[in-house]
C-alpha cells in the first residue's frame, strides 16, 4: 500500500491526534474514515478503473473502521 505523507499546522496536526484519541482510533485510521464520508473522495473512488469492476466503495486496508 502506497504511503502518503501530509504536512500540517500544528494546531491541525493537534487537533487529529486529539480527535483520533477520543474515538480510540490512529490518526490513519480517522483519516480514512474521513475521507470516505467526503461526497468529491466518493466519486474520485467510483471512477477508478480498478472499482468498476467490483462495484465495492471499500477501501482495502485492515484499519478502516466505517
Amino acid at each position: 500500500m502506497p504511503l502518503l505523507q501530509i504536512e500540517l499546522p500544528q494546531v491541525a496536526a493537534g487537533a487529529l491526534l486529539d480527535a483520533a484519541r477520543a474515538a480510540s482510533l490512529t490518526p490513519q485510521e480517522l483519516v480514512i474514515d474521513a475521507l470516505r464520508a467526503l461526497p468529491l473522495f466518493q466519486a474520485a473512488l467510483r471512477r477508478r478503473p480498478e472499482m468498476a469492476l467490483s462495484g465495492d466503495l471499500s477501501i482495502p486496508t485492515e484499519t478502516a473502521h466505517v
